[in-house]
């Protein structure tokens, strides 16, 4: 919950009553949840895009006090946007922007901390531990991108 309240800029207590309140609504008027069709689910694009993002930030700028990064969240907001860049309604330019952007930033993990846990600001970063096939995906997204946009 806490992730959520902190990508959302608000608390956990707001997270919690938007929540219920969202699930009495459902309940008081009988909505059915079902995805969008396939016609539908562009209109929802831009929201699922925004989520995915914020997710990603959750993982790439950690907000437990344990831990810097959170991997496993960058790795499932990859997952997901990969899976929208592969299907034919959804392989747009935002997308692959999107998953341009993530495999740049994932690249860099193994360099942004330090033994003891410490940031490592990127001009201090030692390159040679950067992702060299990540960021050779992400630079072929975004080359993409040059050719796709008017």
């Amino acid at each position: 919950m806490s992730e959520i309240a902190n990508s959302l800029l608000t608390s956990e207590e707001t997270i919690a009553k938007r929540i219920y309140r969202a699930k009495e609504k459902i309940k008081q008027e009988e909505i059915k949840l079902e995805p969008p069709g396939i016609l539908d689910f562009p209109h929802h694009l831009d929201t699922v895009l925004h989520v995915l993002y914020l997710l990603f930030n959750e993982g790439y700028h950690s907000t437990h006090s344990n831990t810097q990064i959170r991997e496993d969240l960058c790795a499932e907001a990859m997952r997901l946007t990969y899976l929208l860049a592969q299907q034919q309604a959804t392989c747009l330019p935002k997308v692959n922007a999107l998953m341009g952007l993530m495999c740049l930033q994932s690249s860099r993990f193994a360099a942004r901390s330090g033994e003891l846990g410490e940031n490592i600001l990127l001009e201090n970063q030692d390159r040679s531990q950067w992702s060299m096939p990540l960021i050779e995906q992400g630079l072929g997204l975004l080359q993409k991108l040059r050719w796709e946009t008017p």
